[in-house]
């Protein structure tokens, strides 16, 4: 059995934009989601479709679980959901403590 899940970010399709009243406010809406992406940029369909096609090919025939973030990087720098990497400040004299282990002194 395999399994395979694709988070995508925001994506420039019909669908984010869809809700605005008019164009104006549609292109507001996108870049306002394009300032939310490190690459400063919505993802193209085809790039999706990219990372979709790996895990559904030949090329993953030892890959029994694979999770693939097609998103632009905002959950290599803020992790999952916006969460953030650094948890909330508990300074026990050294600073934030990161979410994910104490880096460094």
């Amino acid at each position: 059995m395999r399994v395979g899940t694709v988070t995508t970010g925001p994506v420039d399709t019909p669908g984010p934009t869809g809700p605005a009243p008019d164009a104006e406010r549609a292109e507001c809406l996108e870049r306002h989601l394009a300032a939310q992406v490190p690459l400063g940029r919505l993802g193209r369909p085809e790039e999706v479709a990219a990372a979709v096609a790996l895990p559904a090919s030949g090329q993953s025939s030892f890959i029994t679980g694979l999770s693939r973030y097609a998103d632009g990087g905002p959950n290599q720098i803020r992790g999952p959901a916006g969460c953030g990497r650094v948890a909330p400040a508990r300074t026990r004299g050294h600073g934030p403590v990161p979410a994910y282990g104490r880096m460094g002194p």
